[in-house]
């Protein structure tokens, strides 16, 4: 069963216990799955829990709230703090594992079990979970980012991984379908010159690195053991100035694009040209979406969507 409940929506994992999951997140789920959604949430969601309680000897605590693709949950096993992640998407679980047995903990928490079949994975858990979108000194937060990327661009060039040209055109697909609903605050003229942009760079990329593919700063957490780590890969292969536009992007959403892109440069060794470039792409279709789930406000659209029209 599941039942709202103020800013939560209540599911009955069993006969005596049940759990608070995120109104924005459920409601998130159901835009993005339809009528499905609801359905593996009340009912395939509680059995894959179960599944994992019994077979990893989980505790569940309570449901982190943050995310849009998952249900995430902190959980304790044999005393020790985890994230059981849960997938109601195959493809995106997998992109998921690719990342995480890519790094192996390096740069990252370290995966501690998953099932494919089920689409979960068990992490190590980051304490205390402060995220580099909370570090306002700018200078400060692209130092520590572009430290990951290099640890994270280092691993080389994995060829089992999908393409960036691939993650590319899928969310220019999923844009292009909110446009043409009516759900998205972008134009179609708008799509159709990022996704020139987005075109020229593939074309003129260089080598290959494997990529986060979800470069934002909400993913990116401080460990007080190991430091900066990114969560929630998107894993795939291809030009490294994409993860740099994408934090170029997102931190502070959309209003300094082009400073974020020239600062980034200077530290990473990257054309400030190709991370502004991906930073408009990554801000046409990730504002498509944010927008059309309820994520994002008026400011952040007028702002986005001007920094986007000084970089065409």
């Amino acid at each position: 069963m599941l039942i709202a409940v103020k800013d939560t929506y209540e599911l009955k994992l069993n006969a005596s216990a049940q759990l608070s999951l995120p109104l924005g997140l459920v409601q998130t789920l159901r835009t993005r799955l339809g009528k499905p959604a609801d359905s593996w949430l009340r009912y395939r969601l509680p059995q894959i829990i179960g599944l994992c309680q019994s077979r990893w000897g989980l505790e569940v605590e309570e449901a982190i709230p943050g995310g849009a693709t998952a249900v995430v949950l902190a959980v304790r096993k044999a005393g020790m703090s985890a994230v059981l992640k849960v997938h109601p998407e195959r493809e995106l679980a997998e992109r998921e594992l690719h990342g995480w047995q890519l790094w192996a903990g390096k740069g990252m928490p370290s995966l501690l079990e998953h099932d494919v079949e089920l689409n979960v994975s068990l992490q190590e858990r980051v304490i205390p979970a402060r995220s580099l979108a909370e570090v306002g000194d700018r200078d400060i937060a692209a130092l520590a980012a572009t430290g990951l990327l290099a640890r994270l661009h280092s691993v080389g060039r994995p060829l089992n991984l999908p393409t960036l040209s691939t993650l590319i055109a899928r969310r220019f697909t999923g844009a292009q379908a909110l446009v043409k609903e009516g759900q998205a605050v972008v134009t179609s003229d708008l799509l159709s010159r990022a996704r020139e942009v987005a075109d020229r760079l593939l074309l003129e990329s260089g080598p290959d690195v494997a990529l986060h593919g979800d470069f934002f700063p909400d993913n990116i957490l401080f460990s007080q053991q190991r430091g900066w780590l990114a969560i929630d890969p998107q894993a795939c292969r291809g030009d490294a100035a994409f993860d740099a536009g994408t934090w170029s992007y997102a931190y502070g959403r959309g209003g300094q694009l082009r400073s974020n892109a020239e600062l980034f440069a200077q530290h990473l060794g990257v054309s400030s040209e190709r991370i502004s470039g991906w930073a408009l792409v990554v801000a046409v279709t990730n504002l498509a979406g944010r927008a059309a789930y309820g994520h994002a406000d008026q400011a952040e659209v007028a702002t986005t969507l001007a920094a986007c029209q000084e970089l065409l």
